[in-house]
């Protein structure tokens, strides 16, 4: 059957495009670190497996350098 990798670019947050497959790895980005502010809140220890960490970066690679992340500005000097 289809997979998320054979799915096209998808509209997301700021008018970037997302492939299906880095949606779901932002997704689990989006469990991790909230999962975490409320581990604090509670005063609970929340591992992060490295594994996860991993996919969650490789996911947010493409989204930072095409539109996320401005590019820096060139300065003018007169």
């Amino acid at each position: 059957g289809p997979s998320v990798d054979d799915g096209d670019p998808l509209p997301y947050t700021g008018g970037v495009q997302v492939h299906p497959a880095d949606l779901l790895g932002i997704m689990l980005g989006e469990f991790v670190v909230h999962g975490h502010d409320i581990a604090g809140v509670l005063g609970r220890p929340w591992p992060i497996d490295s594994d996860a960490a991993v996919e969650i970066l490789d996911s947010l690679a493409p989204s930072c350098r095409h539109g996320w992340i401005p590019r820096p500005r060139e300065a003018s000097v007169p």
